[in-house]
């Protein structure tokens, strides 16, 4: 109810006394402890905001793809692996990829642990 009444207040002095507009409301947040409501929309504005701030942030980007692969890469490929049950096979084939580059890539991950 504290957040309903904040967003509100926010929205008001945006407004500036004047009717309530949906831009003087904050964009919705997907559930922190729910990951099945985040939907796949979602995630290309995050992506986007985090290069925005590694882009003003960085004076030398030049690693930036390689930077958001090492995010996002090793909790895809476990992930895929627990779903598969272990079974490397299945979880390349799931992620599109031959299995030996998912074993080499999972070595590499547990290597930098």
């Amino acid at each position: 109810m504290r957040e309903l009444r904040n967003a509100v207040e926010h929205a008001m002095i945006l407004a500036l006394g004047g009717m309530i507009a949906a831009e003087h409301l904050p964009q919705p947040v997907p559930p922190a402890n729910n990951a099945d409501c985040i939907s796949q929309n979602a995630i290309p504005p995050l992506i986007r905001q985090w290069a925005e701030t590694q882009l003003k942030s960085l004076d030398d980007a030049d690693d930036l793809y390689e930077q958001l692969l090492k995010i996002v890469e090793p909790p895809l490929l476990h992930t895929a692996m627990e779903h598969s049950g272990g079974q490397c096979i299945v979880a390349a084939r799931r992620l599109g990829m031959h299995r030996t580059t998912l074993r080499k890539k999972l070595d590499e991950f547990a290597a930098d642990d």
